[in-house]
């Protein structure tokens, strides 16, 4: 494996850079001291400002430096910025290696050490705990109300209160109940679980198509998902994306409104569907 052009000359700059800390140095005195293209370079500097690795000082007077101190800089991460790596086959998007789930290789490769590596590890299995939990709790509970007929008397009771309703009052209230229940369970298999022994049934005895309660369920979900505080990609997403759920509440609100109309005609299509 070979270094790019483009690496090459970002260690060169960096280097003069370190070199010269005393000031500030710029472009088009770095390309004439190694007589390579100033065009080509700004990309590299671009790039290395972006990373974090360069610091770029606008205005008159202005130039570069370095954004840390050179003991600070490791070259492995400046590598890893630039290069499109895959040392290894766990690292591309096509991995059919046996050992993935226990091996260490990628992370270190990817610069971590093994503590970290470890705290990682923990983060990624607190994500599916919750989950874990709820479907655990769920399961337990659908034991003891199916051996208590617990489920059979609640929809009785619920067949009762909508006798007669018409199909898309049925769906609506099934829907608003699934969106509801997302704000308290944003794990989909968890909502499922929890709600669909019920719903399932239910939705089979009002004379529809009971695929119509997994439509529910699954349009329900994923809007609510979209504006819950409690929805962690939705959480992560904005984190990461650095905008607070304001913004984003400001921003996706009409969105919001057009997914949960839609929901609700899909819904209301999917229960008058044939069985």
């Amino acid at each position: 494996m070979y270094l790019t052009q483009h690496t090459d000359y970002a260690m060169r700059v960096l280097i003069y850079t370190a070199i010269n800390d005393d000031a500030l140095v710029n472009i088009s005195t770095i390309a004439d001291t190694y007589g390579i293209s100033k065009s080509h370079l700004m990309k590299v500097v671009t790039a290395l400002v972006k990373g974090g690795f360069l610091a770029s000082v606008r205005g008159k007077g202005g130039g570069l430096r370095l954004a840390r101190a050179p003991e600070n800089i490791n070259l492995g991460a400046v590598v890893r910025h630039l290069e499109p790596m895959q040392l290894v086959e766990c690292m591309g998007q096509n991995n059919d290696c046996l050992i993935t789930p226990n091996c260490r290789l990628a992370g270190i490769l990817g610069g971590l050490d093994e503590k970290t590596i470890a705290e990682e590890f923990v983060r990624g299995i607190a994500d599916f705990a919750y989950a874990a939990c709820i479907i655990g709790i769920a399961r337990g509970i659908l034991v003891v109300a199916e051996g208590g007929m617990i489920i059979d008397s609640i929809l009785n009771w619920l067949v009762g209160l909508l006798a007669g309703a018409p199909s898309f009052i049925y769906t609506t209230f099934m829907y608003i109940v699934l969106g509801l229940l997302s704000l308290l369970v944003p794990s989909s298999s968890g909502l499922a679980a929890l709600t669909m022994p019920v719903m399932g049934p239910l939705t089979e005895l009002m004379g529809l198509n009971p695929e119509a309660a997994v439509t529910a369920l699954q349009f329900a979900n994923q809007t609510i998902n979209t504006i819950s505080p409690v929805a962690g990609m939705t959480v992560a997403g904005l984190a990461v994306a650095k905008i607070s759920f304001g913004q984003w509440w400001k921003t996706i609100w009409k969105f919001f409104i057009f997914m949960v109309v839609f929901g609700l005609i899909v819904t209301a299509i999917s229960g008058m569907l044939p069985v």
